[in-house]
């Protein structure tokens, strides 16, 4: 997980996170993708060692299964790890359902 880029500004991940969590709180099924050493840890940041909604994900059977039935894409971006044009591409074309994507 990144360092904040600020004292109080949050890293990129921590706000997938909570973006996946308020989602899940509202009733929409969320799913955070995340590097395969990451799956524990941020599951852990979200619930402790309760069990929520939100899915955290890593393999990519699950990364196109989530997306094949998603209808919105929320990209948190920090101004350092860009998203290439073709990772973008992959994600809408693995979306049929698709109608928001959020930045």
């Amino acid at each position: 997980f990144g360092q904040p880029e600020a004292p109080g500004r949050p890293a990129t991940r921590e706000v997938q996170l909570c973006a996946a969590k308020l989602a899940a709180k509202a009733g929409m099924q969320a799913t955070v993708v995340v590097n395969s050493s990451e799956v524990e840890r941020a599951t852990r940041l979200m619930y402790g060692n309760a069990r929520g909604s939100a899915r955290v994900v890593a393999a990519r059977g699950d990364i196109m299964a989530a997306l094949s039935a998603c209808e919105a894409i929320v990209l948190a971006y920090d101004g350092h790890d860009e998203v290439s044009e073709t990772s973008l591409s992959s994600m809408i074309e693995g979306a049929p359902k698709l109608k928001h994507v959020a930045l």
